[in-house]
């Protein structure tokens, strides 16, 4: 298995672990977020994600995430990490 394989399923392992906190599926996880960034503290140290959604998503969505229709629809979450590489940002 090559590099690019390794890193595409890494991936959507990461996107699926998303989706599973989130209680939605991977399609809808697709299909509605917008952006979603890993958070660091100044030391590099992996704290957690947060996932942002379009203003258009369906409201039955966001009441099964813990959101409401018309506040920001950022959903917070624990750290993911799929690998000891995901604790510290690796810094050039």
């Amino acid at each position: 298995m090559g590099q690019r394989e390794l890193e595409d399923g890494n991936e959507e392992r990461f996107q699926q672990a998303m989706a599973d906190q989130l209680g939605i599926s991977l399609e809808e996880l697709d299909e509605w977020s917008i952006l979603d960034e890993r958070e660091f503290t100044d030391d590099g140290y992996l704290v957690g994600h947060f996932v942002e959604f379009a203003q258009d998503t369906p409201v039955e969505l966001l009441t099964r995430m813990g959101l409401q229709h018309g506040k920001p629809l950022i959903k917070n979450l624990l750290p993911i990490r799929l690998n000891d590489s995901d604790y510290v940002e690796s810094k050039p």
